[in-house]
């Protein structure tokens, strides 16, 4: 029998933290039906013995659903009907004889005996019904019926060690409201004009976000006015490089701002810091993210008004955030033509329009800017004086010290040019953000990872993964000897590309989508004539159209008439080019089944096809047959594309994402909300479809890959990190559940994987795939197609299809009968390793180059392609990235399992750790020097050598202490490393994370 706790988001107080762990929990959304609800307790397997609700609000009444208007009590006939037959299914489908229905009460409330009089008719057999009240202390009675549900004993424990914390700091009780559960008050990161900034702690996922506390009432009505300013301007601005607003509330006479927490300190202290002059590729990184959001804000019609090094935050990886907006202004129509007339902000970032007195505009805030350019070209602010009319001469006449430091002409004109003190001929926010993207250190691409090289002989071949089977089959009249660069699945054809140019397609042809000038489909895979010569660097296939983008910028299409970009009435056979991207060099395209976004390389955004579901990010669901280029509201330059069925995703340069689409199951992830009160106050809102660009909250490191499917997707970052989100009915999420995902797991890593460096990723029907810088591979979700949405069915009826089946032959690897047993579920709900790639070494150490390059899939469908060679490579693996030290130390480290007596902390602070590789360079330690001295020093006393013997003890023993000299100077200025691991030999079986007693086996090549 089972005791099960229904609570909501509106309730007034939750007790989720204090519920006892075999408690079965109901958080159910209220904006629901009330069927949802009674499904939600129709799922539990047993019969139910206590069933507590805790659905009192703020207004003293008990929400069932805000849809159906449906209370306890209920004061309309039709709501007292459809609350009779909800309680009798209830009654009859789940409740065990004699059972409770206990009520929480939170708040005192004057309809008890209608309440009680209305569940009294709706049940026919014997139901107790309590009321969980507390005492004028706000605690439950030690014999209360509340101990079912609640650990009463930790809750008293826990207002014990509040109170007593409050007594030992001398402060004033929480001005936390006391409904709010689940928070730890860390510290107080910053005091300003109008109060401070608190940092807290979210318990149930480590998370952080930033309280500031303004007392209302002890501001004057200008200061009142400039604190819930902050408030207004953050509530309207979206920006991943401007600090996030989550919430706000008022309690008590305090204003409370909820906002997001960057944890890697602020510009000013990055700089103070630096003994050298920062890179150039450093600098142009974080002063692109700084003046995107600028720019950002004047479109939105926001000075700032107080830009500096000290309100420009950055995270742990180095992600710019703007904050401090107190004295923004939005600017009417008036500010814009005539300016402000306020002087505010700090003096060493005054524009000289502002010292003068004169009226000022947005300029002033690019002013603000090139003096934060300067500081970190110069590692010191540009105007300084030892009194402010000394300063303020100095802004005027723009009398700085030219910059000096190892930087490019183009930097240095830019700062110059910011630094103008006429306004009229300083540069806008967006001239700079369009003159720093042209910059030549962020033209580079965001490049995935640094995997090593193919020697020049490497061959590829090509393999089907089958889910169902767990086994690769060859594809069949593969041509000889090819090289593949790239390979691009859709529903029905499939396309390749060779490191050479080379363009192969087979599968339907309907539509002539193939490119051979017919519309017979193709079985095997075939090379495309037409495009012999034209340097194709990249391929995408839609579900009835193929693109090719070439070297110079061109892309050619064929396909059906409907996406080819050109307005055309009828379908080409062949690849033409699209004329309305001829003047566009276009660097990266991708495709979903009718829609295709491209990307030049300035990082603008090109659109056509199907605008269903808002996938082009036009703000409307119209079809676009013309490449249309789109706006990206945040001004970021953007790197990559990925186009999914139905949405598409763009990677910024910096590494953040920006959506559109649709988001069924949230699989953009955009309802995530971290707020405080996430889980009192019912402020989340789902998205259905984002019909215009949408940046999300940054990961915590760059985004450097994704794959969209049709009901789950996911991210890889640098670190070699998986991030998922969506739909886990199948346990695609990898949590180790088939559960609902919270909101905030979105951005925590697959724990699974954590120690591997994944370098590939992919979203299947049902299931998910990555492969490791290890040339691992690892599945987990269904094994078999999933029936549980038909409207994502798969279409394996097509020719080419039955022909990759009844030629299938097994590649030299299968699993052995005690690894069947271990995943014969048609569902794993967490990672686990199925294939691993490994060569033969030779008796010098090395091995013949294997590397498992490319992995795709469509619907259910994966191919899997292998690079080979039989020139020997070194035996150490690529690693994903510089920045990837914790891999570097499992490496050499020993494993720490679950079963390991090192407590979780200590293996966490471990995996974590920075690895700092350290190798004996011969040099001796000052104990071996120190020893050494002292012994020449006693043969030199015993005098029992010649002249020239003393004669060379003298000169090594000047040699020795040179050498002491400089190891002791040398430590002095660094503290010495750890020693490196010894590296240990890895078994040739490996240890599977899901089923221990499972042995994986390793596909050795020979």
């Amino acid at each position: 029998m089972a005791t099960v706790y229904v609570t909501h988001s509106k309730c007034h107080e939750s007790l989720l933290n204090l519920l006892h762990k075999r408690i079965t929990v109901i958080n159910y959304n209220v904006n629901s039906s009330l069927k949802s609800l009674l499904d939600n307790l129709l799922k539990i397997r047993s019969k139910i013995r206590h069933l507590g609700l805790n659905i009192q609000c703020d207004d003293t009444r008990f929400l069932l659903s805000k849809k159906d208007n449906i209370h306890i009590p209920t004061k309309s006939p039709e709501g007292l009907t459809t609350l009779m037959r909800f309680w009798r299914k209830v009654e009859r489908s789940k409740l065990e004889v004699d059972s409770t229905l206990d009520i929480f009460v939170t708040l005192p409330f004057k309809d008890r005996p209608e309440l009680l009089s209305q569940l009294r008719r709706a049940f026919k057999t014997k139901v107790c019904i309590r009321f969980l009240s507390r005492n004028s202390d706000g605690k439950f009675l030690k014999k209360s019926p509340a101990n079912i549900y609640l650990n009463t004993a930790s809750m008293s424990a826990t207002s014990t060690s509040r109170a007593g914390s409050s007594q030992k700091t001398g402060s004033a009780k929480s001005k936390l409201p006391h409904y709010v559960t689940g928070y730890e008050k860390l510290r107080t990161v910053g005091k300003g004009s109008f109060g401070s900034a608190v940092l807290y702690r979210r318990k149930d996922d480590d998370s952080y976000v930033i309280i500031k506390e303004i007392n209302i009432a002890e501001l004057s009505q200008n200061e009142r006015q400039m604190a819930l300013n902050e408030v207004n301007l953050l509530a309207r601005l979206d920006h991943p490089n401007i600090i996030s607003y989550y919430d706000s509330f008022y309690d008590g006479g305090v204003l409370m701002i909820e906002m997001e927490y960057a944890e890697g300190g602020t510009l000013a202290q990055l700089l103070i810091k630096q003994q050298e002059y920062l890179n150039e590729s450093v600098i142009m990184t974080l002063f692109e993210q700084m003046i995107s959001a600028v720019a950002y804000l004047h479109d939105n019609n926001v000075l700032h008004r107080d830009l500096k090094t000290a309100n420009i935050f950055l995270t742990k990886e180095n992600l710019v955030k703007i904050g401090d907006f107190g004295i923004s202004k939005i600017m009417g129509t008036e500010t814009k033509n005539l300016g402000a007339n306020t002087i505010l902000g700090t003096p060493y970032y005054l524009s000289p329009e502002m010292c003068e007195g004169k009226t000022y505009n947005e300029k002033s805030d690019v002013w603000a800017l090139g003096c934060c350019l300067y500081e970190m070209t110069c590692l010191q602010k540009p105007f300084d004086g030892s009194s402010l009319p000394a300063l303020v001469n100095k802004i005027v006449h723009a009398d700085y010290e030219q910059v000096k430091g190892p930087y490019s002409s183009d930097l240095k004109l830019l700062i110059r040019e910011m630094l103008n003190t006429n306004p009229s001929q300083r540069p806008s926010a967006t001239d700079v953000l369009k003159s720093v993207q042209k910059n030549k250190w962020l033209k580079k691409r965001n490049l995935k990872f640094n995997v090593a090289q193919k020697p020049q002989d490497c061959y590829s071949a090509l393999y089907m993964f089958e889910t169902e089977q767990v086994m690769l089959s060859a594809i069949s009249n593969l041509p000889y000897r090819i090289n593949v660069k790239q390979i691009s699945l859709g529903p029905k054809h499939f396309l390749l590309l060779t490191t050479d140019s080379q363009v192969f397609s087979w599968g339907d042809n309907k539509h002539g989508q193939l490119g051979h000038g017919d519309r017979k489909p193709r079985q095997s895979p075939t090379k495309i004539p037409a495009l012999q010569g034209q340097n194709i660097q990249k391929v995408a296939a839609g579900e009835y159209f193929s693109l090719f983008c070439a070297d110079r910028g061109i892309v050619m299409v064929c396909g059906h008439k409907s996406y080819l970009g050109n307005d055309a009435s009828e379908d080409l056979m062949v690849p033409q080019l699209i004329d309305a991207l001829l003047r566009e060099n276009i660097v990266d395209i991708s495709c979903g089944y009718e829609h295709v976004v491209g990307v030049t390389e300035t990082g603008q955004v090109f659109v056509w096809g199907n605008g269903k579901d808002g996938r082009l990010g036009t703000g409307n669901s119209h079809n676009i047959v013309v490449p249309t280029q789109l706006k990206i509201p945040t001004k970021q330059l953007i790197a990559n594309v990925k186009c999914g069925p139905d949405c598409t995703m763009l990677i910024t340069v910096s590494g953040t994402v920006i959506v559109m689409g649709s988001n069924k199951y949230n699989k953009l992830n955009l309802n995530y909300r971290m707020g405080f009160f996430a889980n009192v106050k019912d402020t989340k809102t789902d998205i259905e479809n984002a019909e215009t660009p949408i940046a999300l909250k940054p990961f915590p490191a760059r985004v450097v890959d994704a794959s969209l499917g049709w009901h789950h997707s996911g991210v890889l970052l640098e670190n070699g990190h998986v991030h998922l989100f969506g739909r886990n009915v199948m346990g695609e999420l990898g949590n180790g559940t088939c559960q609902t995902m919270q909101f905030w797991m979105a951005y925590k890593p697959v724990k699974a994987l954590m120690s591997n460096v994944c370098v590939q990723l992919v979203c299947g029907d049902g299931f998910t795939m990555v492969a490791t810088s290890t040339n691992e591979l690892y599945f987990w979700g269904a094994k078999k197609n999933p029936d549980v949405d038909k409207d994502a069915t798969l279409n394996d009826a097509s020719d080419a299809h039955k022909k990759l089946k009844s030629a299938r032959r097994s590649w030299q690897w299968k699993r052995d009968s005690n690894a069947a047993q271990g995943v014969s579920d048609d569902v794993l709900m967490q990672p686990t390793l199925v294939m691993r790639l490994d060569a033969a070494r030779t008796t010098t150490g090395k091995k013949p180059f294997i590397r498992l390059s490319t992995l795709v899939c469509v619907n259910r469908r994966v191919l899997v392609a292998i690079d080979t060679s039989p020139t020997l490579v070194d035996v150490q693996p690529p690693r994903g990235t510089a920045h990837l030290t914790t891999y570097g130390r499992r490496q050499s480290a020993p494993e720490l399992n679950d079963n390991s007596p090192t407590r979780t902390w200590i293996r966490k602070e471990l995996d974590e750790a920075e690895y700092i590789a350290y190798q004996d360079t011969g040099t001796k330690t000052e104990v071996q020097l120190k020893s050494e001295i002292e012994q020449l020093k006693l043969k030199l006393q015993e005098q029992n050598n010649t002249f020239k013997d003393q004669q060379d003890q003298m000169a090594k023993l000047h040699t020795k202490l040179t050498e002491l000299q400089q190891l002791q100077k040398a430590t002095s200025q660094r503290s010495e490393p750890p020693p490196a691991y010894a590296p240990s030999t890895k078994p040739q079986t490996l240890r599977n994370p899901l089923f221990p007693e499972v042995k994986t086996k390793i596909c050795t090549i020979c």
